[in-house]
């Protein structure tokens, strides 16, 4: 038996975690818009430009490859 909160055993990777929705955007990029301002697009809605300010502490990102969007409830524990 594993210890809580081990990921041990935990195969990420095997989860299908990004839907297809509107535009061909997937979850990620849909929330990445939703959140951010100024955001701009390529054809594959890549988002390719906005800014994004982090509701925990404040801080600004431009980068939208420096995020990582969570799930409410950890994959690991659905």
């Amino acid at each position: 038996m594993k210890a809580p909160g081990s990921p041990i055993g935990y195969p990420r990777s095997k989860l299908h975690t990004w839907d297809t929705g509107a535009n061909h955007c997937d979850t990620r990029e849909t929330v990445l818009m939703r959140d951010g301002s100024k955001e701009t697009v390529d054809r594959l809605c890549h988002v390719t430009g906005g800014m994004r300010t982090s509701s925990y502490d404040g801080l600004v990102f431009r980068d939208a490859s420096k995020l990582d969007i969570d799930h409410v409830v950890p994959l690991e524990n659905a």
